[in-house]
């Protein structure tokens, strides 16, 4: 995640715009979780896997905190495993059942 007051000078750094910074984060990541819930998007499924991917990438920097400061932000593993759950599952048989069915259900479940 950007940390507003190393990215922007200090006087632009307000708490309305670390409240506007962050729903904007929160809603570029929901149009995903959005396309994969209504349209079985396979696209969506794929780019939810890179942005867990990039956000491994952050690993490294909480490692370098942790071993400089002393400290660890409690949430950020956890986040991180999470996100790396909830990627994983987007994969597994039933998940690419249910993405080639577009979603729908097969019809032999009602009978």
């Amino acid at each position: 995640m950007i940390d507003l007051a190393n990215w922007l000078p200090p006087h632009l750094v307000t708490p309305d715009s670390a409240i506007i910074w962050s729903f904007a984060q929160l809603t570029i990541a929901c149009i995903p979780v959005a396309l994969i819930w209504y349209w079985a998007s396979r696209l969506a499924r794929i780019l939810v896997g890179v942005m867990v991917g990039l956000s491994l990438a952050t690993i490294p920097d909480l490692l370098f905190g942790w071993r400089v400061y002393g400290v660890l932000d409690p949430l950020a593993p956890v986040l991180i495993a999470a996100s790396l759950l909830g990627a994983s599952l987007l994969f597994i048989p039933p998940a690419q059942r249910w993405f080639s069915l577009r979603g729908r259900r097969e019809a032999d479940a009602f009978e």
